[in-house]
């Protein structure tokens, strides 16, 4: 008799690759029980306890296939026929009966993630063992607000907006907004195509030019454009700039023709990947050891500083400087952090760094020519109760506005202006209404103009779904602007709604 039966008969899926597996892979370890022991009334709390122990664990919890593993090794374990420390050796049995496994990119991890799970006290969700694929999702929907959620916006010029959604298809979908005619498309979304797994970026190195960057099926980095000659290579169509990665890329420009993309790769480093405006570079591998996706700002042309989550939980920062040294060392910035760090410039030798604190509030710090402020590893509580990471957005030097989500679900601001300080205070925060999934994104096409984009749900929104999109999630993306004439519109807590059904 074989163990994993369900799990390796036909097709498995391992992030990266798919791989037809032979049913003798799984002979080696042991014979398997039918029956799943009954898991505890709080499993699913624990089981989530490990998994964000371990952030990789995160790719495979939407999977039929890891909880499967997961189960068949449990038993093995509650049989004695495997021990806590026996995870490498009886992984090198399987690999030597079949070989192929260890050419599929990420097969460790699904491995290793599995045990881990298997050996902890959460053991197998009783929901998630009995009732496979459809049951998963009682922790995929858990994992979806810590990993996506998130609207793209990029502004290339005065009076433009660009959109881009993870559609309820998986499929990237995109709205712009024109100061002379509106919104386009008028009644709904236009289909850039893909297969994704991430919220996609975008970023524009100047007027009429759009890059739109992806983590595709795949886990490679996908690649379009727009510019003269419409969308390149096809409206439906991406290009492969392979690599591997975990979440979603993060991409900048400083000028005309140049493009950055920072990724975290499945062994939690930082890699990067750079367009001089005729080639791609290969692949570089920055090190680091990150928890979560990098975020990426120049200050000027030649300048890149990326910041991350570290392994242990400070804010890391590494940059670039093309006039000076190339890529300088990491260095510790302290704190202890949640989510992925923020960060803007608001010109030459500035930048301005947010992060969600573990006690659930907002922490900044600064970079200026006098050093870090208000020190290397010291940070200034901003207040607040909110679930993740701010966006950040500066209109010009010596202003910043910040939006995040709160605990109560809606959307709340604060700025800063050089000379006056914080607004309404230092700790305090203006609520500016709606309920949304995820977390808000801030974008400004010049003085005193703000755009704000989101996921929103919940009364007063109006449920106006994506033209062709599939899938059971109905969050709408949601609008509000403000500007000096104006204020807030459609008012300080209403929101305007830009239909769509995503995720």
């Amino acid at each position: 008799m074989t163990i994993f039966d369900d799990l390796w008969d036909g097709i498995v899926s391992i992030p990266g690759a798919v791989v037809d597996v032979a049913e003798d892979v799984v002979e080696v370890v042991g014979d398997a029980v039918e029956a799943v022991a009954g898991a505890a009334a709080d499993a699913v709390s624990k089981a989530w306890e490990v998994l964000t122990e371990s952030p990789q664990c995160l790719l495979f919890v939407g999977s039929a296939a890891y909880w499967q593993l997961v189960s068949e090794l449990t038993l093995l374990r509650e049989t004695g026929a495997i021990k806590a420390g026996q995870c490498d050796a009886t992984l090198e049995k399987v690999a030597d009966v079949y070989p192929a496994i260890q050419a599929v990119p990420g097969y460790e991890m699904f491995w290793n993630c599995a045990w881990k799970m298997a050996f902890s006290e959460a053991g197998v969700p009783a929901t998630v063992a009995t009732a496979g694929v459809t049951a998963t999702k009682a922790l995929a929907l858990s994992a979806d607000d810590q990993v996506m959620g998130i609207v793209s916006a990029v502004s290339w010029g005065k009076g433009r907006l660009d959109l881009l959604a993870r559609g309820a298809d998986d499929g990237v979908w995109h709205r712009c907004y024109n100061q002379e005619d509106g919104w386009h498309p008028e009644n709904g979304w236009g289909c850039l195509g893909g297969q994704i797994q991430q919220p996609p970026t975008i970023v524009s190195w100047g007027k009429g030019r759009l890059d739109l960057f992806v983590c595709g099926s795949d886990r490679a980095l996908w690649h379009k454009c727009w510019g003269a000659d419409g969308w390149y290579p096809s409206e439906l169509g991406w290009s492969s700039l392979g690599g591997q990665m975990l979440g979603g890329p993060a991409a900048v420009s400083w000028g005309p023709g140049i493009l950055n993309v920072v990724v975290r790769g499945l062994d939690n480093r930082v890699y990067y990947k750079g367009y001089d405006g005729a080639n791609w570079s290969p692949w570089a591998n920055l090190d680091g050891q990150t928890l979560g996706p990098p975020s990426l700002v120049s200050w000027a042309p030649g300048r890149l500083d990326i910041f991350t989550r570290g392994s242990d939980n400070a804010c890391h920062h590494r940059c670039y400087d093309s006039n000076g040294s190339g890529w300088y060392p990491w260095e510790s910035l302290g704190g202890s952090i949640t989510g992925t760090p923020a960060a803007v410039a608001w010109g030459p030798n500035r930048l301005d760094i947010v992060v969600r604190g573990s006690d659930g509030a907002a922490w900044h710090k600064c970079w200026d020519p006098g050093g870090w402020y208000p020190s290397r590893t010291g940070w200034s509580s901003l207040g607040g109760n909110i679930t993740d990471t701010p966006s950040i957005v500066s209109w010009g030097p010596g202003r910043l506005d910040m939006v995040a989500r709160g605990a109560d679900g809606a959307v709340w601001h604060k700025c800063f202006q050089e000379g006056t300080g914080w607004y309404p205070s230092e700790t305090a925060w203006t609520s500016l209404g709606g309920k949304i999934v995820g977390s808000p994104t801030i974008v400004s096409w010049g003085k005193n103009i703000l755009n704000i984009v989101a996921r929103g749900t919940g009364e007063g929104i109006t449920d106006i779904r994506i033209q062709g999109s599939k899938g059971p999630r109905s969050e709408r993306v949601i609008y509000k602007g403000y500007n000096e004439k104006k204020g807030w519109y459609p008012s300080l807590t209403k929101w305007t709604s830009l239909g769509g059904n995503t995720r």
